[in-house]
């Protein structure tokens, strides 16, 4: 990508440019905002649902996204949602974004810095960016006709902006599969906009359900293509979906849901559900939040590499992401001892190497984003550490706690389906309490289980202080702060207490001191803690809907009501509760989901159901 001489931004990869020489923020208007009518939509349909959905099929320089921020600020009732979702298969870097609008920055304030504040890392995969109460965006970074394919959105898309580069140049994009997903993703009546009139792109559009029509086009362009989905029996069952999450978003600011569990998973969900207008309650067993696994002072938060791109891949992969942009927002407000120095990978034998390779090839971050260095070894740029204590309480801020609440027994249901505690009543409760979900729930079916680990502080000397980035070598050894570092952690399954041991200690000294003998001379044992760590049978969280578990022993499915969960996070919980809580917060507010399909359901309770169905044991 380059910006030329006249200071329009050109793609070197399809030789087009981004946005009309004219003016593209007129052109923007023009064939996306008023060929799909959508001031006066905004306006209509906003005062009803309360959220209108927009998918974008290249996302670019984001001023399409920016234009339609704007208008919807100015027609949308002032409680209704925009969300909208964007895929780009070549992300620009975000300097180049602004350079490329820096023309029309004064117009398309405050979205335009917002945008530029939070924008992602340039990972493959769902980011998902909330840019206030009214605004939130899903940019998928990959090819649409892979990452569509793994979209879900309850309600379905109100409008589609389809703004790939020419069909002449970019073939590929324009494809049937593109299509096809369109009529599975549309809301009836659902509109679409583009700037080309190609034969074939009408016909791919008439096919998959749309009533295709021609308009002059912006400027020199001759003519381009609008229209509306035709009535059919998908739309209508689309329809009932429409109408009911209208009915469900109506009262979205005043839902009240109960949080059980003070530690990552339960904070984060919280601050996600305050973050889409929901009034979460926390209720934790002992006086202090972050009192288990979360309560420690310095950890790494790293993604769980796999050498192949799975569902579970992309789940570490949008996580990460978005534990970056999250812990970089927080510390804007609060210390949380926020420290992105680098996380370095270290090959500590073939194996691992073999692995460490096929993650950097099959991943396929921008080496912005991670490297390989000449040992096989993995940095990544963007890694670091925080205060898993302090990010507890930053994600709790303004959020009301119920510290001393030992709930023993899944809350009970009143007569019109709202859970009870205390004579309290919420809409809904998700249960992110670690070990005590399986108690709560009374089920054979949720396999979770508990690891004790202990971490060692030390302090750091003439050596240990030039550490200038975290190294991770199956166990971790942190950069100095505040004169000290962290080495952990040991990993014993055995052990169902939280005591500290000096052997401990020593076993996370000589992990280190195999790869980094230098660093292991000398150090001075100054502090340790132990805690338990909840991990399930395939060790991926466990997040989602409560599976009801009767029904499924009488050979049916279905789940509970109102009822969900973020638990199991193991050794990767910085990354993963946070991706957890949006998900949670998602199905919540029957939302579009932040996730990938595949993704969802490897993170499903019922996964263990299946599982155990299809051996014929239930």
């Amino acid at each position: 990508m380059e910006i030329d001489k006249s200071g329009i931004l050109r793609s070197s990869e399809f030789d087009d440019i981004y946005f009309s020489v004219e003016d593209g923020l007129a052109e923007s208007d023009y064939v996306f905002l008023q060929s799909n009518d959508l001031p006066a939509r905004f306006a209509h349909e906003c005062s009803r649902a309360r959220r209108f959905v927009i998918a974008e099929t290249g996302f670019g320089t984001g001023l399409n996204f920016l234009q339609t921020c704007r208008r919807f600020a100015a027609h949308a009732p002032s409680d209704a949602v925009l969300h909208f979702i964007s895929f780009e298969k070549y992300p620009l870097p975000k300097a180049m974004i602004e350079q490329a609008l820096s023309q029309w920055k004064e117009v398309l304030e405050p979205h335009f810095s917002d945008l530029l504040a939070s924008y992602p890392l340039r990972i493959q995969g769902m980011h998902r960016l909330v840019l206030g109460p009214q605004i939130v965006l899903d940019l998928i970074i990959g090819d649409v006709n892979d990452a569509i394919a793994e979209l879900d959105v309850p309600g379905g898309v109100d409008a589609w902006y389809l703004d790939g580069f020419a069909p002449s140049k970019n073939p590929d994009m324009w494809s049937d599969t593109l299509f096809d997903h369109m009529t599975r993703l549309s809301a009836p009546s659902a509109s679409f906009a583009t700037f080309t009139a190609a034969g074939f792109v009408k016909r791919g559009l008439q096919a998959a359900g749309f009533d295709v029509g021609k308009k002059n086009g912006y400027g020199r362009k001759r003519e381009m293509l609008c229209g509306r989905m035709v009535t059919s029996e998908q739309a209508a069952t689309a329809t009932s979906l429409h109408q009911t999450r209208g009915d469900q978003l109506a009262d979205n600011t005043t839902r009240k849901v109960a949080v059980i569990g003070g530690g990552l998973a339960g904070t984060s969900c919280a601050h996600v559900l305050k973050q889409y207008g929901l009034t979460p309650v926390l209720f934790e067993k002992e006086q202090a939040l972050a009192a288990g696994s979360s309560g420690n002072d310095i950890g790494l938060y790293n993604p769980r590499f796999s050498a192949h791109r799975s569902a579970e891949a992309d789940f570490y992969s949008s996580a990460f992401a978005m534990t970056y942009r999250t812990l970089t927002a927080i510390s804007e407000q609060h210390d949380i001892d926020f420290k992105p120095c680098g996380n370095l990978h270290i090959a500590t034998d073939d194996r691992k190497r073999d692995r460490l390779a096929r993650t950097y090839k099959n991943w396929g971050w921008h080496e912005d984003h991670m490297q390989m260095d000449d040992d096989g070894g993995i940095l990544l740029l963007d890694g670091g550490s925080v205060s898993p204590r302090k990010l507890c309480n930053a994600y709790a801020n303004d959020i009301e706690c119920r510290f001393g609440a030992d709930i023993t027994e899944l809350p009970v249901r009143d007569e019109n389906g709202h859970w009870v505690i205390d004579g309290e009543v919420f809409d809904a409760v998700v249960i992110a309490s670690a070990m005590h979900a399986k108690t709560l729930l009374g089920t054979e079916h949720l396999p979770i289980y508990t690891v004790q680990g202990q971490i060692t502080t030390v302090s750091a000397n003439a050596q240990t202080r030039a550490l200038d980035q975290n190294l991770c070598f199956g166990g971790y050894m942190s950069a100095a702060q505040r004169g000290y570092h962290v080495i952990g952690a040991t990993f014993d399954k055995s052990r169902h207490d939280c005591l500290t041991t000096p052997e401990d200690d020593q076993e996370n000294i000589a992990r280190l001191a195999e790869h980094f003998p230098a660093f292991a001379d000398g150090l001075e044992v100054t502090g340790a803690r132990a805690s338990l760590r909840t991990t399930s049978q395939d060790h991926f969280p466990v997040v989602g809907r409560v599976p009801d578990y009767t029904r499924w022993e009488n050979g049916d499915e279905g789940d509970v009501d109102g009822l969900y969960l973020s638990v199991a996070h193991g050794s990767h919980g910085l990354v993963s509760t946070i991706a957890g809580a949006h998900l949670v917060a998602d199905m919540i507010c029957d939302m579009p989901r932040s996730l990938p399909q595949g993704a969802m359901a490897q993170l499903d309770p019922a996964r263990f159901l299946r599982r155990v169905r299809k051996k014929g044991k239930i």
